[in-house]
């Protein structure tokens, strides 16, 4: 009894060893995809924050900003539904999510008064510039440009 018991104890401690090697292909291959999707996350995050920051500078009513939160929480029902779909094919979601991009800046636009309208395609053409200045400093296509180069290309501008 004390053999076996033993035994399946030193088993479970080997396993247990065992379990906490990793192969040096399994951690690169984690490596690269952790910065990959921690760099997506940043991006997102920044993204987000420029958005929310563009939403208060239009200066929203409650009710506009009610509207579109439920256009918001509608379109991500929509988009679940289209990314969930396993009839469809990468291309179908990739143009249905198109369309529903399309159809949601039209339905926050409908939202808008006049001004916010003029204000917000203002606000969106210098971001739109912001990104090309970043991109025209030596840059790839999205990575940031440093906040030394950012200040060359402020001085070479002027």
């Amino acid at each position: 009894m004390k053999r076996i018991l033993v035994l399946l104890v030193v088993t479970v401690m080997g396993q247990v060893v065992l379990a906490q090697v990793k192969t040096p292909a399994e951690t690169e291959f984690n490596k690269s995809r952790n910065a990959a999707t921690s760099e997506k996350k940043m991006h997102h995050k920044k993204d987000k924050h420029e958005k929310m920051a563009m939403m208060k500078e239009l200066d929203m009513t409650e009710d506009q900003k009610a509207r579109l939160k439920e256009m918001k929480e509608a379109n991500k029902a929509k988009r679940e539904v289209i990314l969930s779909d396993s009839k469809l094919t990468e291309e179908q979601k990739h143009g249905q999510l198109k369309e529903l991009h399309k159809a949601q800046g039209k339905n926050m636009q409908a939202v808008l008064t006049d001004d916010q309208k003029a204000k917000f395609k203002q606000l969106k053409e210098e971001r739109k510039s912001a990104r090309k200045a970043n991109r025209g400093n030596g840059s790839k296509k999205g990575e940031r440009a440093t906040a030394t180069e950012q200040l060359k290309a402020g001085n070479e501008n002027e």
